[in-house]
């Protein structure tokens, strides 16, 4: 899930990033991220995925063709070798809000997903894998997206399309929520505040 905030303002090379881990990012020989893609005053969901086939390095993509709304909550997934098919051919599925909103053809036999990046998963860390931005081989990490980022989850394989159903259904509202921004907290006191006392 997540809830963008209108400005965003550490976009790095047309990006702010959800969640990556690549090994070695500036040649991206294998790894996999979700991030929203600028273009002029608008933000695109858009997933990647990079491998090695042992002879190039391959990078697949998929993009949103839709603008995201922005300061609201979106659910976003990305489903790397989804809908294997007899001829061994699979699919980078990209969805928002439940709806499959791109795919790229991941033909075999190299649709292989790339072995697990050996880069540790960090959360705000200083490693090549993140939740919120992107670190680099060289100085001055960027892309760091403003918002709120709630319930990241890697699977070690596939999810279907019912999967990613069940994940989109929005939670119930908080008891105490009453400006619905998914937490109870002093704002939510001060709404109440001045309407009760």
């Amino acid at each position: 899930w997540i809830n963008p905030d209108a400005v965003q303002g550490n976009v790095q090379n047309g990006h702010v990033f959800l969640f990556g881990k690549w090994d070695n990012f500036q040649s991206r020989p294998k790894g996999y991220d979700l991030s929203l893609a600028q273009q002029g005053a608008n933000f695109f969901v858009r997933g990647r995925v990079g491998y090695n086939t042992g002879t190039a390095n391959v990078a697949l993509s998929v993009q949103d063709a839709a603008p995201l709304n922005m300061n609201t909550w979106h659910h976003v997934a990305l489903v790397a070798g989804a809908n294997r098919q007899v001829n061994g051919d699979s699919y980078l599925l990209l969805y928002v809000d439940n709806q499959q909103v791109g795919s790229t053809l991941w033909p075999a036999p190299n649709n292989q997903l790339p072995n697990s990046p050996s880069a540790a998963f960090t959360i705000g860390g200083n490693s090549i894998a993140t939740i919120g931005g992107i670190q680099t081989q060289s100085p001055g990490s960027g892309g760091f997206f403003t918002g709120i980022v709630d319930e990241v989850v890697a699977y070690d394989r596939a999810l279907s399309a019912a999967e990613i159903q069940t994940l989109a259904t929005p939670p119930a509202p908080l008891v105490g929520d009453l400006n619905n921004d998914r937490t109870v907290n002093g704002l939510d006191w001060t709404i109440m505040e001045g309407q009760w006392f």
